[in-house]
């Protein structure tokens, strides 16, 4: 926020998060916000490294802490690399040569699952986060693959951080 005109500075990326709130409430904004390609969503990300530090007994304790990280460190890692992937403008293309952009554009669903192709994260678990099916997931990454003119995972995300589709990782001191 600019203080003098009162104007959102548009080059700055906005954070919300939001800890917690009726299960209905937060349920609705967690969904509204996943749809949205500027924003980034995740479900209680530390529920698993509380259960592990705590100890509590939990109706499905022992799934929570096998499908999540464990170590806070690791979760915050992993946010701030999702956040450091939010799409930004990309920036026009070069003048001269061959267009750098697919010739096919993403749909919003392709472009949700390509902010997760950074991470580590496995095809089942990119879907619990985005509430689809392995399956999709996997059928968009394929569409992806062909779209971005990669063989890999690996190459899909360099394609997509040289045409500006990601940016580059965060780098900390």
């Amino acid at each position: 926020m600019n203080p003098a005109s009162g104007a959102r500075n548009r080059e700055a990326p906005l954070r919300i998060a939001m800890w917690s709130g009726p299960r209905n409430i937060s349920t609705a904004m967690m969904r509204a916000f996943g749809n949205r390609l500027d924003c980034v969503v995740s479900d209680e990300p530390f529920y698993a490294a509380y259960l592990v530090a705590t100890g509590l007994e939990h109706p499905m304790r022992e799934q929570v802490i096998a499908s999540q990280p464990t170590n806070w460190r690791q979760v915050v890692a992993e946010l701030a690399g999702l956040l450091g992937e939010a799409p930004r403008p990309a920036p026009a293309p070069p003048p001269a040569g061959p267009p750098p952009w697919p010739a096919e554009p993403l749909t919003v669903s392709e472009t949700r699952v390509l902010r997760y192709l950074p991470t580590h994260m496995a095809a089942p678990e990119i879907a619990a986060e985005l509430f689809l099916s392995a399956n999709t997931v996997k059928t968009h990454l394929r569409h992806l693959y062909r779209k971005l003119g990669a063989h890999s995972r690996r190459e899909a995300v360099q394609r997509a951080r040289a045409i500006g589709l990601l940016t580059a990782p965060s780098r900390r001191p």
